[in-house]
């Protein structure tokens, strides 16, 4: 299908969907594994927790 064809299909407008959503959860998957890779952020009691090393202060993050 050319990304210049209008989506009217329901089915095909849904699949778009839920591919897109997949791929824009596995980069901000992969983009939290390296920031808890780095110690920007940390796992504290099931919770990610933003760390700041300047004030030694710690910011729950909701997700």
């Amino acid at each position: 299908m050319s990304s210049l064809q209008k989506v009217t299909d329901a089915a095909t407008l849904e699949r778009l969907s839920l591919d897109l959503g997949s791929k824009l959860h596995a980069a901000a998957r992969d983009i939290m594994k390296k920031k808890l890779q780095t110690g920007e952020y940390q796992m504290i009691n099931g919770r990610i927790v933003s760390v700041d090393h300047k004030r030694s202060k710690k910011t729950v993050v909701e997700v």
